[in-house]
């Protein structure tokens, strides 16, 4: 049994840690409107992958990129990891702070911050967690920190 609770522990360190990678690799994709940054894709898979490369693919049609108004990565707070088998389900409160702008001119296009509650779906494959789905659950009210979670 407690060979087992580590492997647990174990695991939900390294959901952990890919859910902390793929908020800096999102910011990054973001930042070059590039739906092929590798170190992104290594990441995602299934319905995420689809979504998150249909909206990178947008923005470098439209010559939008978004970038941080602070420094770091995408502000994120896990509330809850929950691990069964090959399955991970990770809720998450996020700050969207990303400011769009156009890529030439640079030109603010959309400086609104919002605050949201999240599911993140991930699979273990190949040894390795992928985020598979993205879900909004809430909208949480304008100028929300996560700091109630």
């Amino acid at each position: 049994m407690a060979g087992s609770t580590s492997l647990v522990r174990g695991d939900e360190q390294q959901v952990r840690q890919v859910v902390d990678d793929y908020w800096v690799e999102w910011l990054a994709a973001l930042s070059a409107a590039d739906p092929d940054r590798p170190e992104f894709r290594a990441l995602i898979s299934g319905d995420a992958e689809q979504r998150v490369v249909g909206v990178l693919t947008q923005n470098r049609a439209l010559n939008e990129v978004s970038v941080r108004s602070g420094s770091g990565p995408m502000p994120h707070k896990t509330i809850t990891v929950s691990i069964t088998g090959d399955n991970a389900v990770v809720k998450q409160c996020v700050i969207d702070d990303a400011v769009k702008i156009e890529r030439t001119t640079h030109e603010t296009l959309d400086r609104s911050a919002q605050a949201l509650l999240m599911q993140q779906t991930l699979q273990r494959r190949s040894s390795r967690w992928v985020v598979v789905e993205n879900q909004t659950l809430e909208h949480l009210l304008s100028g929300a920190t996560c700091d109630a979670y």
